[in-house]
C-alpha cells in the first residue's frame, strides 16, 4: 500500500506484522462463507483479493473454480503464498495497482482498506475502480483492532459508502442479499460493502454533482447511503421474488430507473419496462441502466396504451397511488394490461399527516393508510399478502429502526406506526377467455402431457393460480376460497375439478380443520372423482394424487383400515398415463403400507411393499431422457426434483428390504434408519430441525438487535454528548490560550512592578525607621488614651444612670401624655357646650337687646345706662348657674 505519495510505510509495517508469531496463518473471517458470498453474487470471473495476506480465500475461490489472484502490500506474506500457490499472488500497493485496467471481474478487499489512513482511502477506490471490470465486494473493521493502532480509518458503513459513491460506485443489485434489511439499523464490527462499477462514460455524464441538482424530484438510490436509500431499494429486493422466470414485468413510476435493475439482476424474467412521465428520468436511466432485456418509456402511467391487454405479468408501483389524482383508474389499468395470475405490488405512505390532519407533501393527493388501501385494491385484484415497513430518517418515525414484517391478516390491525403499506396483489383467472400461454417453463419439444396445459383444462391458467406452489396464490385462506369456489363450479370430470380439489384437500390436511364429516364428505367427492374413466390425462394424474392424499388424511385421522385402502388404490394406478413424474406418488403410497404393516408386525407384507416401491422407483428412471426432460438441447429442469426423490426413496427402500431379509429388522438401529427415511428425508428433517432453530436464533438476534439498538442510540447520545464537550474544550482551550497571553504579559508587567517594589522597599525601610519613631510617640500617646479610656468608662456609667433616669421620666411623661389625652377630650366636649351656650347667648342677647331698647325708651334711659345695668344683673345670674365643678382648669 505504499506510493511515492503516501506518508505511511505500509510496506515496512506489514513486512514486520506478517513476521510476527500470533499473525502467521491468521485470517479475519471464514473464507469458505465469504467466498460463496462473492460467488453467489459477483460471479465466477476472474477475481483480484487486495490485501490477500495468508491466501486463504484465493484459495477458497480457487478450489471453487474462480479464476482468483492476491495482491498485498507485504513481500514477506507474498512470497509466503506463492510458494503454496505459485504466479497466483503479487506485490504491490492499492495505492498503484500494477494491472490494467477492467483486468479483473470482481476485485475483492476483505480487512485491508481500514489499514489505510483516512487520507490514502480516495485513491485506492481510485485504483480499485479502474482495475474492476463489473463487481467490487468489500469486508470493512468498523471498529479498533485488538491492538489499538492497525486500523488507521475507525469509520461506520455510510462513511465508507459516500467515498465509494464518490469514486464512481453504486450499490450492487444483490446488496440486501448479504446486508439484511433490519440489521442495517446498526453497524457490526465488520461491514460488507458490494458495488457495481459505473461505466466511465455513463458516470462522466452523469456524475453525482448532477443529481445532487435533481435530489428534490429524482435520485438513483443506488448512489446514496443511508434509511431512504435502503428504505427504497429494498422494495425492489423484495419484488423480485414475485418474478417467475419468463415474466414480462413493468416498472410503473420507475424514476431513475435503479429498482428495474435490481429486479432485472435478481430474477430470469424475460423482458423489463419501465415508465415515467419524466424526460430527465428516463435518459438517465437508458444511459445508466438500459439494454437488451431493459427499456424505458417516457409516458404517464394512467396511460399505458402502448402495451397490449394481457401482456404483463407482474407490475411494481411503489409510492405512486398517492401522487395521481384518480387512483382506481390507474388500478384498473394496471389490471387491464396484467395476465392471468399475474402480480401487482404496490406501495402507499401509511398516514402521512401533519397537525391538520393533511399530508404536507403538495404532489401527494391523497391520504393513505390500510383500509384505504385495501378497499381500492379488493375492487380490481385478491389481496394476497400485507407487510408494515419502516426506513425512518424521513418525514415520519424519523429516529425510528428499520422494519420489514408481515402484517396482520385481513389488513384490519395493522401496524398504525408504520411509514410505508406495502402489498402483494394478484388478478384471479376468473372470467377470462385468454388462452393460456406458457413462459415459465422453457422447451422445444415437451414430455408428453406433462406440460400440455392447455389441451387438458378448461383453464390452464389454473395451473399458476391454484397449483404450482412457487407461484400460486400465497395467502392460505384465500387459496382454500378460491379451490372451493372452483370446486363448486367447475365441470365435475375435468381436471380443473381435480385439481381444485387436490389442493383444496392439501389445504385441509395441513392445517387439521376438518372433523370427520368433513373428512367424509372429501372421501365421497375423491371417490366419485375416481369412478370414472378419462382419456385426459391430467384428469388421471388428479385422480392418483387424490387418491393419495386420501391415504393421508385417514392415516392422520388415525383410521389406519381406509387410509390402506387408499395407498392401494394410488399404488394400482398405471403412472406411465400421464408421465414418469407421477411414480413419485406411488413408491410414497407403497412406503407408507410398508411402514403400517411393519407397525403391525408383519414383516412379510412390509417387504414385498418396499419391494415394490423400488422396482417402480427404478423402473420411472429407466424412461427415456426426453419423457422426463424433453431434447435435451433445451432441457426442462423441473423434473429432476422428482427423478432425485424416486432414487432417493428407493434407494432407503432397497435397504428396508435388505435388512428386513437379513433379520436385522428388531435393532434399534433399523428403527432409527426407517424413520430418518432416504437422504432426501433425512435432510428435510434436518432442515426443518434448522428452520425451527433459526426461528429461534432470530428471535433472540432481534431482541439482542434491540438491545443493541437502544445501546446503540445512549452511544450516540453519548458520542452526541462528547462532541458537545469537545466544542467546549476547544472553547476553553482557546480561551485558556488568551488567558495564558495575557499571564505572559501580565508577568512583564509583574517584572516592572517587581522593580517598582524594590524601590519602594529601601523606601519602606526608610520609612520603618520613621515609624519606629512614631511607634513610641504612640505607645505614649497610647497610655494617655488608657487613661482617658478609664475616665470615659465612668462617664460612660453615668450616662447609663441618667439613661436609666430618662427611661423613667419617659415613663411618667406616657402616663402624663394620657391624662393630658383625657383632659383634652373633655376641653373639647366642653368647647361644644360652650359653644351651644354661646350661641344661646348670643340669641339671648339680641332679644335682650330689642327688649333693652324698649325697656329703654320706656324708662326714658339711655340705652348705654339701661346696659349696664341689664349686664350687671345678667352676670350676677350667670354665676349663680355655674357650678365649682364645670369651671375649666386652667
Amino acid at each position: 500500500m505504499t506510493d511515492t505519495n503516501a506518508t505511511t510505510d505500509y510496506q515496512q509495517q506489514y513486512d514486520h506484522y506478517w513476521t510476527l508469531e500470533d499473525r502467521i496463518g491468521e485470517s479475519s473471517g471464514n473464507m469458505q462463507h465469504i467466498a460463496e458470498l462473492i460467488i453467489t453474487t459477483c460471479g465466477v470471473g476472474r477475481t483480484l483479493d487486495i490485501g490477500s495476506g495468508e491466501g486463504l480465500l484465493v484459495s477458497s475461490l480457487l478450489c471453487r473454480g474462480v479464476d482468483a489472484y492476491g495482491l498485498d502490500v507485504s513481500e514477506v506474506v507474498t512470497a509466503r503464498c506463492n510458494n503454496r500457490m505459485p504466479g497466483r499472488f503479487s506485490h504491490g500497493s492499492v495505492l498503484k495497482l500494477p494491472f490494467t485496467s477492467a483486468s479483473f471481474q470482481t476485485v475483492v478487499s476483505t480487512d485491508c482498506m481500514e489499514h489505510l489512513a483516512p487520507e490514502d482511502v480516495p485513491n485506492a477506490l481510485k485504483e480499485i475502480h479502474r482495475v474492476a471490470g463489473r463487481y467490487v465486494f468489500l469486508q470493512i473493521a468498523t471498529t479498533l483492532d485488538r491492538d489499538g493502532h492497525w486500523h488507521l480509518t475507525v469509520e461506520g458503513r455510510a462513511w465508507w459508502e459516500t467515498k465509494c459513491f464518490e469514486a464512481g460506485f453504486r450499490k450492487h443489485p444483490a446488496y440486501y442479499e448479504i446486508n439484511d434489511y433490519e440489521s442495517l439499523n446498526s453497524d457490526s464490527w465488520q461491514v460488507f460493502i458490494i458495488l457495481e462499477k459505473i461505466p466511465e462514460e455513463v458516470l462522466e455524464k452523469y456524475p453525482l454533482g448532477v443529481l445532487a441538482q435533481e435530489r428534490d424530484l429524482h435520485m438513483d438510490m443506488l448512489r446514496e447511503t443511508g434509511r431512504r436509500s435502503d428504505g427504497h431499494v429494498f422494495h425492489y429486493h423484495f419484488a423480485s421474488q414475485y418474478i417467475r422466470p419468463g415474466d414480462v414485468v413493468l416498472d410503473a413510476a420507475c424514476g431513475l430507473g435503479y429498482g428495474t435493475h435490481v429486479m432485472y439482476s435478481n430474477s430470469f424474467a424475460k423482458r423489463l419496462i419501465g415508465v415515467d412521465l419524466s424526460h430527465y428520468a428516463i435518459e438517465y436511466a437508458f444511459s445508466m441502466y438500459g439494454g437488451a432485456d431493459v427499456s424505458f418509456v417516457e409516458s404517464n402511467v394512467e396511460n399505458l396504451s402502448f402495451l397490449a391487454d394481457d401482456s404483463v405479468d407482474l407490475i411494481t408501483s411503489f409510492e405512486t397511488l398517492e401522487h395521481v389524482q384518480d387512483p382506481r383508474k390507474l388500478l384498473a389499468e394496471f389490471s387491464r394490461v396484467l395476465r392471468p395470475t399475474g402480480r401487482l405490488i404496490v406501495s402507499v405512505p401509511n398516514r402521512w399527516v401533519d397537525e391538520t390532519g393533511k399530508d404536507p407533501n403538495p404532489w401527494h393527493f391523497h391520504v393513505y393508510d390500510w383500509a384505504v388501501l385495501n378497499e381500492q385494491l379488493s375492487q380490481f385484484f385478491l389481496i394476497e399478502e400485507r407487510f408494515d415497513q419502516i426506513a425512518g430518517g424521513g418525514f415520519k418515525l424519523s429516529e425510528s429502526p428499520r422494519l420489514f414484517q408481515r402484517s396482520d391478516e385481513g389488513g384490519v390491525n395493522e401496524c398504525a406506526e408504520s411509514e410505508w403499506c406495502v402489498a402483494v396483489a394478484f388478478k384471479q383467472s376468473k372470467g377470462t377467455s385468454l388462452p393460456f400461454e406458457e413462459t415459465v417453463y422453457p422447451y422445444s419439444k415437451p414430455p408428453n402431457n406433462l406440460l400440455d396445459f392447455s389441451s387438458n383444462y378448461d383453464n390452464a391458467w389454473l395451473i399458476r393460480e391454484i397449483c404450482e406452489t412457487q407461484f400460486r396464490i400465497k395467502e392460505p385462506i384465500a387459496l382454500a376460497e378460491r379451490c372451493k369456489e372452483l370446486i363448486g363450479s367447475c365441470n365435475a370430470k375435468s381436471a380443473d375439478y381435480g385439481a381444485a380439489l387436490c389442493v383444496y384437500g392439501y389445504r385441509v390436511f395441513e392445517h387439521g380443520h376438518f372433523d370427520i364429516f368433513e373428512c367424509l364428505d372429501l372421501a365421497i367427492k375423491v371417490e366419485n372423482y375416481l369412478s370414472f374413466e378419462s382419456h385426459n390425462a391430467h384428469v388421471f394424474r388428479w385422480q392418483t394424487s387424490l387418491a393419495y392424499l386420501m391415504g393421508l388424511i385417514f392415516l392422520k385421522k388415525g383410521d389406519r383400515e381406509r387410509s390402506r385402502y387408499w395407498f392401494d388404490r394410488c399404488i394400482e394406478a398405471e403412472y406411465l398415463k400421464f408421465s414418469p413424474v407421477l411414480a413419485v406418488k406411488i413408491v410414497s403410497a407403497a412406503r407408507h403400507v410398508g411402514f403400517l404393516l411393519l407397525s403391525q408386525g408383519d414383516d412379510t407384507g412390509a417387504i414385498s411393499y418396499f419391494s415394490r416401491a423400488m422396482h417402480v422407483a427404478l423402473d420411472a428412471l429407466k424412461n427415456p431422457a426426453e419423457e422426463w426432460i424433453g431434447e435435451a438441447t433445451f432441457p426442462l429442469t423441473c423434473t429432476y426434483f422428482d427423478a432425485m426423490e424416486l432414487l432417493d426413496n428407493g434407494m432407503h427402500s432397497a435397504v428396508v428390504v435388505s435388512q428386513l431379509i437379513s433379520g436385522r429388522g428388531s435393532r434399534i438401529n433399523f428403527y432409527r434408519f426407517l424413520f430418518q427415511g432416504g437422504y432426501h428425508s433425512s435432510l428435510e428433517k434436518q432442515v426443518n430441525v434448522l428452520t425451527e432453530t433459526n426461528k429461534d436464533n432470530l428471535t433472540e438476534l432481534y431482541r439482542l438487535g434491540t438491545e443493541r439498538q437502544e445501546l446503540y442510540e445512549i452511544a450516540e447520545q453519548r458520542l452526541s454528548e462528547l462532541h458537545r464537550l469537545g466544542a467546549e474544550r476547544q472553547e476553553l482551550y482557546e480561551i485558556a490560550e488568551q488567558r495564558l497571553s495575557e499571564l505572559h504579559r501580565l508577568g512583564a508587567e509583574r517584572q516592572e512592578l517587581y522593580e517598582i517594589a524594590e524601590q519602594r522597599l529601601s523606601e519602606l525601610h526608610r520609612l520603618g525607621a520613621e515609624r519606629q519613631e512614631l511607634y513610641e510617640i504612640a505607645e505614649q500617646r497610647l497610655s494617655e488614651l488608657h487613661r482617658l479610656g478609664a475616665e470615659r468608662q465612668e462617664l460612660y456609667e453615668i450616662a447609663e444612670q441618667r439613661l436609666s433616669e430618662l427611661h423613667r421620666l419617659g415613663a411618667e411623661r406616657q402616663e402624663l401624655y394620657e391624662i393630658a389625652e383625657q383632659r383634652l377630650s373633655e376641653l373639647h366636649r366642653l368647647g361644644a357646650e360652650r359653644q351651644e351656650l354661646y350661641e344661646i347667648a348670643e340669641q339671648r342677647l339680641s332679644q335682650q337687646l330689642m327688649l333693652a331698647n324698649r325697656l329703654a325708651d320706656a324708662e326714658n334711659l339711655t340705652l348705654r345706662q339701661f346696659l349696664q345695668r341689664y349686664l350687671n344683673r345678667m352676670w350676677r345670674e350667670l354665676k349663680s348657674h355655674m357650678s365649682p365643678k364645670s369651671e375649666p382648669k386652667r
